[in-house]
C-alpha cells in the first residue's frame, strides 16, 4: 500500500516545535547560538552554510558563518575550533566538510573533528559522540539521519523486524543510521563502493 508523506506539513510542525523550544530558552536568558566553519572556495560548503544559516535565523537561533580562507591547512581550522570551544556563548559547532578536490585527507579530517568539544559537536562526529551513538545513548544525532528516522516514524513504518538496506557508510548518515536502526531491532545491511550486486541487495530490503 502506498504511503503519502506530506513533507511540507511535517516541516511546518517541526519548525513550530523548534521555535517553541527556542522561545523557552530565550525566556531563561539563553540565546542558542550555532557557528558554521566553512571554506569560501568550496561551492557546496558555501551553499550548505547559507541554507543552514537561513533556517537557523527563521527559528530564532543565532547563526555565525566563519570563513576559513586557508581551508587546506587543518591547523587553521583547528585553531578556530579551539577558540569557539572556549566561547561560552556558542552552543553548537558545525564544520562543513568540503568535497572533491577540496576534501581533506582522512587523517586531517580525523584531527579536525577530534578537536571539537563533544558537548558542542551537534553533528555527532567526535569519537565520544560516535561511541555514544553506537551504545544507543546518543548525546547528539546527525541531522540527516535523524530526519530519516523522523520520516519513517511519521509514515508509521514498522522498523522492528524489517530488513533495511542502507546505501553509504558515511559518519554523518550511513553509520549512525545503521547503529540506530539496529538498536531498534531491524536487520541492517550497509552497502558501499565495495558491495557486489548492489541492485540485488537492495531488492531484498
Amino acid at each position: 500500500m502506498a504511503i503519502i508523506f506530506d513533507g511540507r506539513e511535517f516541516v511546518r510542525r517541526k519548525n513550530e516545535e523548534t521555535r517553541r523550544r527556542v522561545e523557552a530558552l530565550l525566556k531563561k536568558g539563553v540565546k542558542p547560538t550555532l557557528v558554521s566553519i566553512f571554506s569560501p572556495r568550496d561551492a557546496g560548503s558555501v551553499l550548505y552554510t547559507k541554507i543552514k544559516g537561513e533556517a537557523a535565523q527563521a527559528l530564532g537561533i543565532q547563526f555565525r558563518a566563519k570563513e576559513i580562507e586557508d581551508a587546506h591547512d587543518p591547523d587553521s581550522i583547528i585553531s578556530e575550533i579551539e577558540k569557539i570551544n572556549n566561547d561560552s556563548k556558542v552552543h553548537g559547532i558545525l564544520v562543513q566538510k568540503p568535497s572533491g578536490e577540496n576534501d581533506f585527507s582522512k587523517e586531517d579530517w580525523s584531527r579536525i573533528i577530534s578537536t571539537l568539544s563533544p558537548k558542542k559537536d551537534v553533528d555527532g562526529l567526535t569519537p565520544e559522540n560516535l561511541g555514544l551513538i553506537d551504545l544507543g545513548t546518543p548525546r547528539f544525532f546527525p541531522a540527516t539521519a535523524a530526519a530519516v528516522l523522523a520520516i519513517l516514524g511519521e509514515s508509521k513504518i514498522v522498523i522492528r523486524g524489517s530488513n533495511v538496506v542502507i546505501c553509504g557508510v558515511s559518519e554523518i548518515l550511513g553509520k549512525p543510521l545503521a547503529a540506530e536502526l539496529t538498536e531498534r531491532r531491524a536487520t541492517v545491511t550497509t552497502t558501499h563502493r565495495g558491495t557486489r550486486d548492489l541492485a540485488g541487495v537492495i531488492k531484498r530490503a
